[in-house]
């Protein structure tokens, strides 16, 4: 099934064109001890020959691939994980090394020409050495002048997986079949509903006492036996704690004002079911609302057909972390004994 990924829709992803100038490192090639240098090449400020290497001690291994300590720290700032303690350096350790696994399998695949971080340095060197040229000569240079490694970082992981998931998804390799879809879409369901359902309810409304705390439960044990509505409601229409009855109707109209401003009852009310009743608080006028749902009108959803872009994305986007899952779980995977002393 062909899904064309679009840039209007919510859960695209795009195809990235990467080049050693900027983007995520994909493109090292372009950087890398491979590519043909230009002839007797002067170092420049900022250029690939003042990149340091990569000298931190391994925190891990992914299939003989080191992932250092400098790595773990640049890859931790960049996706908000704290590392103040072994336990939480090992919780950033874990996604590093799922970013290292797919980061391997692209490597292998030729979606990226490096693996090593010491590589990703060297890239982002010689992307800030371009641009630091670029602006001394007067040209154009969009966003900043110079990126840091954990921005450098946080692009090649997007780029990496980025580049792989479409891989597989071209491949076939992540679905969906018209059954997988189908079942995702029933499982998804809620997510695309057209609209509120109309909802009709008849509400008693008893003051806040003892008195009217007693006739409420009296009304929710006896119609939760059994006992109809209407005879249960005219039991308690002349009574001394009862303030008044009154049908209540939500649709499109009014369920937003209802979620605002009297949440506990719009949040009970959606959740009934034809003939069931419920207790809730007014959260304005103060009181106990027992709340009966009298008829439910479905609102009803959005037709696989017309969400199956969007569908077909979301389904992919599972299927690749569930591909991730198991990279992960066949990698050869080596870690230190304790994390947090080797990041200083």
């Amino acid at each position: 099934m062909d899904v064309v990924r679009n840039e209007a829709r919510p859960f695209t992803r795009a195809f990235i064109t990467i080049g050693c100038v900027f983007a995520a490192a994909l493109a090292l090639a372009a950087c890398s001890p491979e590519a043909e240098p230009p002839a007797a090449p002067e170092p420049t400020p900022g250029g690939c020959a003042d990149a340091a290497p990569d000298e931190s001690a391994a925190v891990a291994s992914v299939d003989g691939h080191p992932v250092t300590a400098a790595e773990l720290a640049a890859y931790a700032d960049a996706n908000a994980f704290p590392i103040g303690t072994e336990a939480e350096a090992r919780t950033a350790l874990d996604a590093l090394i799922r970013f290292k696994a797919a980061q391997v399998e692209a490597f292998e695949r030729g979606l990226t020409s490096a693996v090593e971080y010491g590589d990703l340095l060297r890239g982002l060197a010689c992307g800030n050495g371009e641009r630091e040229a670029a602006i001394a000569e007067g040209r154009a240079v969009y966003g900043v002048a110079e990126h840091d490694a954990e921005t450098y970082l946080a692009y090649t992981e997007s780029s990496v997986r980025d580049a792989l998931l479409n891989a597989l998804a071209a491949e076939g390799a992540l679905g969906p079949t018209e059954d997988e879809l189908a079942d995702f879409y029933e499982r998804s369901k809620d997510e695309y509903a057209r609209g509120q359902d109309a909802i009709g309810l008849q509400v008693l409304r008893f003051e806040t006492s003892a008195a009217g705390s007693a006739a409420a439960d009296d009304v929710l044990a006896r119609t939760a036996a059994g006992e109809p509505w209407a005879e249960v409601a005219a039991d308690h229409a002349a009574d001394a704690a009862l303030l008044d009855a009154h049908p209540l109707a939500i649709d499109d109209a009014n369920a937003y004002d209802l979620s605002k401003y009297q949440s506990s009852l719009f949040i009970a009310a959606d959740a009934l079911a034809v003939g069931e009743t419920a207790l809730v608080t007014d959260d304005l006028a103060g009181g106990l609302l027992v709340l009966h749902c009298e008829r439910r009108d479905d609102g009803g959803f959005l037709p696989l057909d017309e969400v199956r872009p969007e569908l077909v994305l979301r389904f992919q986007d599972e299927a690749f972390e569930l591909h991730l899952d198991g990279l992960v779980a066949d990698a050869g995977i080596e870690t230190a004994d304790a994390v947090l002393p080797l990041l200083g």
